[in-house]
C-alpha cells in the first residue's frame, strides 16, 4: 500500500505541473499559433537540423521536465510517422540533459552550486550532446527510418472548444497511470534487489570518474533514480563530509545533473521513439567525458579547493 500511495503522490504532483501546460497547448492549437510560436523559438533546433515544432517540445520539457515533453510531443506531432529515429533522438538528447531546470537547478543551488550557473550548464551541454549525436548518425547514415512510438498517449483530433478542457485531462490520466505503473515498476526493483546490484554494477564508474568513495553511493543512487532522491542523500553527505575538497563535491554535483534518473527518463524517452543506445549508451559516455574534462580543470587550474 505504502508503494502505491507514494506512486499516486508522485502522479499528481506531475499532473499538476503538466495540466496547465496542456491547457495552453490546446488553446495553441485551437487558435493555428503553435507553428509560429516555435519559428521563435528554433535557433537551436534549426542549427540540429531538426523540424521546427520540435523547438516547442523542448522549451516545455526544460520547464516542466521529461513527463511534459513527451505529453507535448503526442499533442503537437500530428503525423509520426514523417520524422526518423534520428530526429527524435537528437530531441531526446536535448531533453535528457536540459529538463526541469527550475527545479533541478534550485536543488543544485542547495548542494552549492549557483542556481543560474547550472541552468547555463546545462543547457550548453545539452546543445552539445545533440549535435554530437546528429554528426555521429547523419555521418554514418543510422536511424534513418520512421519513428514508431510505443503509445500514444492523446489521440490527435481536431481542435474545438470542448476539446480545449476535455483533452488535457483525458492525457493527464493516461499519464498517471505511466507514472504509477513506473514507479511501482522501480519499487519492485528495489524489492528484489535490482537497484542494488544496479548500484555495484556503476561503481567502476565512480572509479573511472575519480568520484571520491564517500559520495558515490549517494551518487549512484541518483544517477539510477534521480536528481531528487541521490540530491538529498548528497546534500547529507556533503554536510557531514567536511574533509571532502570542494571540488570533489562540486563534480559529484555536476555529475548529478547530466546524468540522473537513467531508469525512468530511459523509459519515457523510448515512448516516443528514440533509439536507446543514443539515449543510454550515449548519455554515459558524454557525461564519463564531461566530469573527466572538469577534474582535469580542477586539478590544473583550481588544485586543493
Amino acid at each position: 500500500m505504502g508503494a502505491m500511495k507514494e506512486s499516486l503522490i508522485s502522479a499528481l504532483f506531475i499532473i499538476k505541473l503538466i495540466l496547465p501546460v496542456l491547457f495552453v497547448l490546446e488553446i495553441l492549437k485551437y487558435f493555428q499559433l503553435i507553428e509560429p510560436l516555435a519559428i521563435l523559438l528554433s535557433p537551436v533546433i534549426e542549427l540540429l537540423g531538426l523540424p521546427g515544432e520540435f523547438s516547442i517540445i523542448w522549451i516545455i520539457g526544460i520547464f516542466t521536465g521529461v513527463y511534459g515533453s513527451i505529453v507535448s510531443f503526442f499533442y503537437i506531432i500530428n503525423n509520426p510517422e514523417n520524422y526518423t529515429i534520428a530526429q527524435v533522438s537528437t530531441l531526446s538528447a536535448l531533453i535528457l540533459i536540459a529538463h526541469a531546470l527550475p527545479v533541478e537547478a534550485k536543488i543544485s543551488q542547495l548542494l552549492g552550486i549557483g542556481y543560474w550557473k547550472i541552468i547555463f550548464f546545462r543547457l550548453f551541454l545539452s546543445v552539445i550532446f545533440a549535435l554530437l549525436v546528429k554528426f555521429f548518425l547523419d555521418y554514418f547514415d543510422l536511424l534513418q527510418d520512421s519513428i514508431n512510438p510505443v503509445t500514444q498517449i492523446i489521440e490527435q483530433q481536431e481542435t474545438s472548444i470542448i476539446s480545449i478542457f476535455v483533452a488535457p485531462v483525458i492525457a493527464c490520466i493516461k499519464i498517471g497511470i505511466v507514472i504509477v505503473t513506473l514507479h511501482l515498476m522501480i519499487h519492485l526493483l528495489k524489492k528484489i534487489r535490482v537497484i542494488y546490484y544496479m548500484e555495484i554494477a556503476l561503481k567502476p564508474v565512480a572509479y573511472v570518474l575519480r568520484i571520491d568513495t564517500r559520495l558515490s553511493n549517494s551518487l549512484l543512487i541518483g544517477i539510477i533514480l534521480g536528481i531528487s532522491y541521490g540530491g538529498s542523500l548528497l546534500m547529507k553527505d556533503i554536510e557531514k563530509l567536511q574533509e571532502v575538497s570542494g571540488n570533489e563535491k562540486r563534480k559529484a554535483i555536476y555529475l548529478l545533473n547530466i546524468l540522473h534518473s537513467l531508469i525512468e527518463d530511459t523509459v519515457l524517452i523510448l515512448l516516443i521513439g528514440a533509439d536507446i543506445f543514443v539515449v543510454l549508451s550515449g548519455r554515459i559516455l558524454f557525461s564519463i567525458f564531461i566530469i573527466l574534462l572538469i577534474d582535469v580543470y580542477y586539478k590544473k587550474f583550481l588544485a586543493d579547493r
